[in-house]
């Protein structure tokens, strides 16, 4: 999927694919991102490291909520293949932040390693009790600073 992705990037331009308008647009603007990325490959490195340590912690997070938090036993290796097929199901935009999808997702998928409904449940109650302000904090710092969109990456 992603070589297809990057093939696409490198070889099908705006006006050949016949895509115009705000879908153009916004397809061109990451173009551009992608670019910046491969224009800086020590900064690429260094958001791969933040990306690789995020996830790590997240999944850890999720690791100990479920095997101390509610006494349910799953090996690491699983909880992040959980929560990486919930990330990707998070970004289809059906609604806002991933409610319900999201929490959807992970008590299916950790149903198909045995969790009960209410362990995974529980687990994302918490999760959410956790995110919910700090996406408040977030949303409330990037409507109240300033937009100065002269450069995607900065050094």
């Amino acid at each position: 999927g992603c070589i297809l992705v990057i093939l696409l990037l490198k070889y099908v331009t705006l006006e050949n694919a016949g895509l115009k308008g705000k879908i153009g647009n916004l397809i061109k603007n990451n173009i551009g991102y992608v670019n910046d990325y491969k224009h800086n490959p020590g900064m690429t490195l260094k958001i791969a490291v933040v990306s690789l340590f995020f996830h790590i912690h997240n999944s850890m997070a999720f690791y100990l909520l479920l095997k101390y938090g509610v006494g349910f036993d799953i090996s690491f290796a699983e909880i992040y293949i959980v929560l990486t097929l919930t990330n990707l199901i998070s970004i289809l935009p059906i609604s806002i932040n991933g409610i319900g999808v999201v929490d959807g997702a992970f008590i299916y998928l950790t149903g198909l390693y045995g969790a009960s409904y209410d362990q995974s449940l529980s687990v994302m109650i918490v999760a959410r009790a956790l995110l919910i302000p700090l996406s408040l904090i977030g949303g409330t710092y990037y409507f109240l600073g300033s937009n100065n969109s002269s450069s995607h990456l900065e050094n």
